[in-house]
């Protein structure tokens, strides 16, 4: 599935579409968070993952995302913007 089919899915509330963003990323996601902030836990990083998928959710829904960058760029700044 491309990126605008998964952003279409999400806009339908397609939890299947979500699930499949949520692994696609979650791997590249902890690995460059782990990186990048080396004293940070493994559980923290995890959560701020999580947090920044909902977050990426939220937004389609509110028709905040305008798929300027791409899905995991996107994540990866929502991440990047949270307190760890």
């Amino acid at each position: 599935m491309t990126e605008k089919q998964l952003v279409k899915e999400l806009e339908k509330r397609n939890t299947n579409a979500l699930k499949q963003v949520y692994q696609k990323y979650r791997e590249p996601f902890i690995a460059w968070a782990s990186g990048k902030f080396p004293t940070v836990e493994t559980v923290i990083i995890e959560d701020v993952y999580s947090e920044a998928v909902v977050d990426f959710y939220e937004n389609i829904l509110k028709k905040k995302y305008k798929h300027s960058a791409s899905i995991k760029t996107y994540l990866f700044t929502l991440g990047r913007n949270k307190d760890c």
